[in-house]
C-alpha cells in the first residue's frame, strides 16, 4: 500500500527532475502509456502498455505491450495475446543519435534469439500487467475483464513508433533502406487512427507498405 499512497509524490519528484533533465522521447512515450492504458479510449485500442525503459543486461526497450485485439470475442479469449517491443524515435534527429534503427533491430534478434530468456521475459511482462490490472492502471470496459492472461504463444512483434517526422527530411528513408526482415519478431511500423498515440493493428505496417508509404510523401 505504501506505493499506492506515496505514487502521486514519486511523480511529481519525476516531472520536476524531467523539466531540468528534459527527455522529449519520454515525454511521448508517458503519452502513448496515457492514451493506451488510462484514458478513455484505452480500451478500444488494440494494445495494453505493459513497462516502459525496459532493461535486461545490454538490452535496453522503450515500451512493452501486450497485444490483446479490442474486439468482444478477442477479449474473451486471452490466449491469443502477444508481445510487443516498441522502439520509439521522436524526430528524424533521434535516428542518429547512438545506435540507429538498424542496430535496434539486430539487438531485438539477439534478445528473442535465445528461447529461454525469452520465456522468462513473456513470464515477468505477464507478471507486471497482472499487478497493473489489480492496481487499477489498466483500463478495461465499466463492465471490467476478469479473463486472465496466463500465457503467451505468438511470436513476439517489434513496432517501430516513429513521432515528428518531417517529410522533406532524407534521414528516415536512409535509415529504412538498410533494414531486412525480422527472423524472430514480425517487424511492424506503427501509424496514427487520425491523430493520436492509440495503437491498433490495423493501422500497423509492414516493412514493404512502409516504404511504399514513405516514397509517396
Amino acid at each position: 500500500m505504501s506505493w499506492v499512497e506515496n505514487f502521486h509524490k514519486i511523480k511529481a519528484i519525476m516531472d520536476y527532475h524531467f523539466t531540468e533533465n528534459k527527455k522529449l522521447e519520454r515525454e511521448f512515450q508517458q503519452l502513448v502509456v496515457r492514451e493506451n492504458n488510462i484514458l478513455r479510449e484505452a480500451n478500444n485500442t488494440d494494445y495494453y502498455v505493459v513497462d516502459f525503459e525496459y532493461q535486461d543486461g545490454d538490452s535496453r526497450f522503450d515500451l512493452i505491450a501486450l497485444r490483446w485485439d479490442s474486439t468482444s470475442q478477442d477479449r474473451k479469449n486471452p490466449d491469443k495475446c502477444r508481445l510487443a517491443i516498441i522502439e520509439m524515435k521522436y524526430g528524424d534527429s533521434s535516428l542518429k543519435e547512438n545506435s540507429g534503427l538498424v542496430e535496434h533491430i539486430k539487438d531485438v534478434e539477439e534478445f528473442l534469439s535465445d528461447p529461454g530468456r525469452v520465456d522468462e521475459f513473456k513470464k515477468e511482462m505477464l507478471n507486471v500487467f497482472d499487478q497493473k490490472r489489480k492496481l487499477g492502471l489498466i483500463s478495461f470496459s465499466k463492465g471490467g475483464n476478469d479473463n486472465i492472461v496466463s500465457s503467451i504463444k505468438d511470436k513476439t512483434e517489434f513496432i517501430v513508433l516513429l513521432a515528428g517526422h518531417k517529410p522533406a527530411s532524407s534521414i528516415l528513408e536512409t535509415e529504412i533502406s538498410g533494414i531486412v526482415e525480422m527472423q524472430n519478431a514480425d517487424l511492424k511500423f506503427a501509424t496514427a487512427s487520425f491523430m493520436g498515440y492509440g495503437l491498433y493493428n490495423s493501422s500497423m505496417l509492414s516493412l514493404d507498405e512502409f516504404k511504399k508509404t514513405l516514397k509517396k510523401q
